[in-house]
């Protein structure tokens, strides 16, 4: 993983990692936990998707480039 420039961050309950409209570089792997996509692209907070340990989560907008997150 360290060919790949894999490194493991922590980020608090609540925290955001992804917002409407950004770019995506980089693919998320949950180690522990959970990531949930909550904002759609009216600003509107409604859980569309849990992501949990095992899973990724950008994975698609980090493989098309030019492709913008719209959640």
């Amino acid at each position: 993983l360290s060919y790949l420039g894999a490194r493991i961050d922590t980020f608090p309950k609540g925290s955001r990692l992804l917002r409407a409209g950004e770019q995506v570089e980089e693919v998320g792997l949950v180690l522990a936990g959970s990531a949930h996509y909550q904002e759609d692209i009216w600003g509107n907070r409604n859980i569309l998707s849990k992501t949990g340990p095992g899973q990724t989560f950008a994975d698609v907008f980090a493989c098309a480039p030019g492709a913008v997150l719209n959640v």
